[in-house]
């Protein structure tokens, strides 16, 4: 279950948190009441350089006025209220019954117990084709099953590099919305990241009191919110357009110098990915096209309304896209796709 996009999303951002913190003791340390109207530039502090290529000036910094920096740092950086951010969280009590009913006489059950792992990993296959339906909540949900199920087993076979790094930042969806209206449809993904243990790391390996003293200002969840198009193409995958990204929610200057500051780092390990907010939504959605397409391809069906099988009239793409929910056409093993 290789997921290299998603291990690099946490390592840019991880990187991306920890060096505009950087920059911020610095202009600090300038002397804010004296000082706070001018910029790094005019101070002659611009080009300061805290490693080989890395300065206040290529992060962005250098023309913005030291109040503004430290105002917007501090807006940005605080940790929002998950209340105020998330409308629509999975509840694992309302979910897993669910999950449990839809994937209980699947390929994906073993014992009465679900295998979250054998969702990612291939094709769910059922002896009939059913017509099931998923909430945006339950494919949070399930989202969140499997992160967890792939943390356990990296930690006791030592295997899974992406998963083990979701692990060590406590990698959590805390919301996805499916909206339709029209013939508009859009995703909100709002994923958690646990940097404490990170930004500790940090903390032990510096000598500078002040980085320090920052560095533990830094909040311990980072929260990323994505906007995405969606479509089910001919062959019922979902199809992701990147729209929107921010940091805690919140659209100010820092938070575009940092997605910039992500974008080189993207540039600087794969040209061709595209923008840092491209490469991020990408992530984004190929892990929920994942899991839909494994659970069945998305479109609609006459079923059975009690034991939902399918009948006939098969019609694979967008309009098995529905406000806040996907159905899906599961596989049977004349139909699945062949395991990757």
């Amino acid at each position: 279950m290789a997921q290299p996009t998603s291990n690099g999303i946490l390592k840019f951002l991880f990187k991306a948190i920890v060096l505009p913190i950087i920059v911020l003791v610095v202009v600090v340390g300038i002397g804010v009441v004296v000082l706070g109207s001018m910029t790094p530039a005019q101070l002659g502090v611009a080009d300061f350089e805290f490693s080989e290529g890395v300065s206040i000036r290529s992060m962005g910094f250098a023309d913005m006025k030291i109040f503004d920096i430290i105002k917007q740092f501090r807006n940005l950086f605080r940790e929002p209220s998950l209340e105020d951010m998330v409308s629509n969280p999975p509840d694992p009590e309302v979910e897993e019954p669910i999950v449990e009913a839809n994937l209980g006489v699947s390929s994906a059950s073993e014992g009465g117990e679900i295998d979250y792992l054998a969702i990612v990993e291939n094709a769910v296959v059922y002896d009939q084709e059913l017509l099931l339906e998923y909430n945006d909540t339950t494919l949070a949900f399930l989202i969140n099953e499997i992160i967890s199920a792939g943390s356990e087993q990296a930690e006791e076979e030592g295997e899974e590099e992406a998963v083990e790094a979701f692990k060590q930042l406590s990698a959590k969806v805390e919301e996805i919305i499916i909206n339709v209206e029209g013939s508009e449809r859009d995703m909100r993904f709002v994923i958690s990241i646990n940097i404490e243990s990170l930004i500790q790391q940090a903390t032990e390996q510096q000598d500078n009191p002040a980085l320090n003293f920052a560095l533990r200002a830094v909040p311990s969840k980072v929260y990323m919110v994505s906007d995405l198009g969606v479509s089910a193409d001919a062959n019922g995958k979902l199809v992701f357009v990147s729209e929107d990204l921010r940091i805690n929610d919140q659209d100010n200057q820092i938070s575009e110098i940092i997605l910039g500051l992500l974008s080189e780092m993207v540039d600087s390990e794969n040209s061709e990915e595209g923008s840092a907010e491209e490469v991020i939504n990408k992530g984004f959605g190929e892990i929920v096209g994942r899991v839909v397409g494994n659970l069945g391809k998305v479109g609609t069906a006459t079923a059975d309304e009690t034991t939902h099988v399918v009948s006939g009239n098969i019609v694979l793409g967008n309009d098995g896209i529905l406000d806040g929910k996907v159905t899906v056409i599961t596989y049977t093993q004349a139909t699945a796709p062949a395991e990757e």
